[in-house]
C-alpha cells in the first residue's frame, strides 16, 4: 500500500503519463496502473513499485521518469566553506555559455548574468534563462548590464539595448531610438540624478526616467570601455581609441567634461577595462595592456598607483567591496594590501571577464570560458 509523503500538498504533484493496455487513475499525483506499477511523483521526489517480471514496463517508465525531471526547474544552491569558492557550469547549472562577459547584481542579492549566448538570473538557487527567442533581447552577445534600485535591468548587447522592468521587456536600436550605434558595451545608473548611462562605439546617451534620451558626441572616435558614477552624481568613463591605441579617462560633472590622458601619465598603451567607486568616493580605474598592469585611485587632487603583488597578472576585472579594491586576471587578488597574496582561482586557466559584490561580501567573477565563479572570502 503506497503513502503519500508528509510534507507535501496534492499542488505539490505534477505530470502524467498513458500507456495502451493498463488502466490509469488519478493524473498528476497517484497514478496506479492495475497489478502492475504504482508512482508517486512530485517536484521534491520520485517512488515506483513495478512488477519486476514486466520488463517492457520498466523500461517505458525508466524513459517516462527521465522526461519528467528534465522539465522540472533546476536548482543550484550555495553551500558556501569560507574562505572557499562555488563554481557554476553547463555541468552543474543552466548556464548557457561559460563566457561571461558581464555581471550585475540587484536586490535582494538577485545575480545578472551576461553570457556569450543568452542572459541568466540567477534567485535563491533558482535559474531563469532569457534569449532572444524568449524575450526582447536583440542578440543573445550580452556585453553590459546595470541594474536600478527598483529592480529595472538594462541590457548591453552588440545589436542593441533591452531594459525589463520584471514583468515586459523593451528593446532599443538606432532604427527606433537615438541610440548612436547597435554595440552597446558598458552601462551605468546613477542614482542621485536617476539617469541611465550607455556606452556606445559612436557614442554616449543619458536615459532620465521620463524616456527623454541626450547623446553626447566628446568620444572623438573612443570606445566606452567602462562606466560609473561617484556619489555626487558625476559620471566616470575609461576609453580607449583604437587607432592611436591612447586609453583615456573621462568624467562629466554638472555640464563639464575632463578627460585624463593616460599617455600623458605614464601609462602608453593602457586600456582601462574598469572603473568603480569606493564607499569614501574614491575612483579606482584598473589599467592593463602590452606594459601596463595596474590600478589607480583618484581622491581629487590627483591619481595614485595602488600596490600589488607581484604574482597578479592578466588583470581584466574590477570589483569593490567596501574601500577594498579586488582585481581578477588569471588570479584574484586584493590590491593596495602589503600582506596581499594572489588567490588561485580553482580551475580557472581562462581569465577573468567581469566582477560583482553581493550583499553578504561573496564576490562574483565570470571567466572568459570557465563559467562563474564565486568566492567567500
Amino acid at each position: 500500500m503506497s503513502k503519500t509523503r508528509r510534507g507535501t500538498s496534492e499542488s505539490d504533484f505534477v505530470g502524467t503519463f498513458s500507456s495502451s493496455g493498463h488502466s490509469l487513475k488519478k493524473p498528476g499525483g497517484h497514478i496506479q496502473m492495475v497489478n502492475t506499477v504504482s508512482i508517486t511523483y512530485s517536484r521534491h521526489y520520485i517512488r515506483m513499485q513495478i512488477n519486476p517480471f514486466n520488463l517492457a514496463l520498466r523500461v517505458f517508465v525508466i524513459v517516462w521518469l527521465s522526461a519528467l525531471a528534465a522539465c522540472q526547474p533546476r536548482k543550484t544552491a550555495i553551500h558556501p566553506s569560507k574562505p572557499g569558492w562555488t563554481r557554476f557550469t553547463s555541468a552543474n547549472s543552466p548556464l548557457p555559455n561559460p563566457q561571461i562577459n558581464a555581471l550585475a547584481i540587484g536586490q535582494p542579492d538577485v545575480v545578472w548574468i551576461g553570457t556569450a549566448d543568452g542572459l541568466a538570473r540567477y534567485n535563491e538557487a533558482q535559474w531563469t534563462l532569457f534569449t532572444s527567442a524568449n524575450s526582447a533581447l536583440p542578440s543573445n552577445f550580452i556585453q553590459a548590464l546595470t541594474v536600478q534600485p527598483d529592480g529595472t535591468l538594462w541590457v548591453g548587447t552588440n545589436k542593441g539595448l533591452a531594459r525589463f522592468d520584471g514583468t515586459s521587456w523593451v528593446a532599443y536600436t538606432p532604427t527606433n531610438s537615438v541610440l548612436p550605434d547597435r554595440a552597446v558595451m558598458s552601462l551605468a545608473y546613477d542614482p542621485v540624478n536617476h539617469l541611465t548611462w550607455v556606452g556606445t562605439a559612436k557614442g554616449i546617451v543619458s536615459i532620465n526616467p521620463a524616456q527623454k534620451w541626450t547623446v553626447f558626441d566628446e568620444l572623438d572616435g573612443e570606445l566606452v570601455l567602462c562606466m560609473t558614477t561617484d556619489h555626487t552624481g558625476a559620471l566616470w568613463v575609461g576609453t580607449h581609441e583604437p587607432f592611436s591605441f591612447r586609453g583615456r579617462i573621462k568624467r562629466f560633472d554638472q555640464g563639464q567634461w575632463t578627460t585624463f590622458p593616460l599617455d600623458q601619465m605614464s601609462y602608453a598603451s593602457a586600456f582601462p577595462y574598469g572603473i568603480a567607486v569606493a564607499s569614501n568616493n574614491a575612483v579606482i580605474t584598473l589599467l592593463a595592456g602590452t606594459v601596463v598592469n595596474t590600478a589607480l585611485r583618484f581622491t581629487g587632487s590627483g591619481w595614485t598607483e595602488l600596490s600589488k603583488p607581484s604574482g597578479a597578472l592578466g588583470l581584466r576585472a574590477l570589483a569593490l567591496r567596501g574601500e577594498e579594491v579586488w582585481v581578477g586576471g588569471n588570479v584574484l587578488t586584493q590590491l593596495d594590501v602589503p600582506a596581499a597574496s594572489p588567490i588561485d582561482i580553482p580551475g580557472n586557466r581562462y581569465g577573468t571577464l567581469s566582477m560583482a559584490v553581493d550583499s553578504t561580501g561573496d564576490l562574483w567573477l565570470g571567466s572568459a570560458g570557465g563559467g562563474l565563479w564565486v568566492y567567500h572570502p
